[in-house]
């Protein structure tokens, strides 16, 4: 029994050092996910790259991006990329749209909202879900925190209307991750 405690906890000291040293520095990830009723995985967040002046970094969206084909889907998902200065907690009420899941918080006061572009292949019925990022070479930013979160709204069709008339069904949102800028 001894043997098998000392294996989960080394195992979960690998796992928690494998994450760590895949969350760039400047990172810190707050807050958690909510999801669709009966959805098998969470938006999350990821950042990857360097949070340093002059380096590149990522912020992506790590979930399922699909919905069906839009002229016979029910619905189909849009995901917006969040991002502000100051972190709040606002939680959205589940009576606000149709089928709003418990649960679901705005971690991030927004003053730029990215919506995200059709995927390119007209075949795949998704959005993009990552934007890239170069910090300039200024050494004023040093310091700059900045936080940002995936939201997705939900679009369902409307009843007894054309298929593209649709209303908001639902809102999701990933977890937040605040990024500091590195010398």
């Amino acid at each position: 029994m001894r043997s098998v405690l000392i294996s989960c906890l080394a195992a979960g000291l690998l796992l928690a050092s494998q994450v760590a040293a895949q969350t760039p520095a400047g990172v810190t990830y707050i807050g958690t996910a909510c999801s669709p009723i009966n959805a098998s995985t969470q938006p999350n967040i990821a950042i990857h790259g360097s949070l340093s002046l002059g380096g590149t970094f990522s912020i992506s969206l790590q979930t399922r991006n699909y919905d069906y084909n839009h002229l016979t889907a029910f619905w189909d998902k849009h995901p917006y990329l969040l991002t502000g200065f100051s972190q709040v907690a606002v939680p959205i009420p589940t009576h606000l749209f149709p089928s709003q899941p418990p649960g679901c918080v705005l971690l991030v006061d927004p003053v730029h909202i990215v919506a995200m572009q059709p995927d390119s292949d007209p075949q795949v019925y998704a959005y993009e879900s990552f934007v890239v990022l170069t910090i300039p070479n200024n050494v004023n930013l040093i310091g700059m925190t900045f936080t940002s979160q995936w939201a997705t709204v939900y679009n369902a069709l409307v009843p007894n209307q054309p298929p593209d008339v649709r209303e908001v069904a639902w809102v999701v949102f990933s977890n937040a991750a605040t990024m500091t800028i590195q010398p």
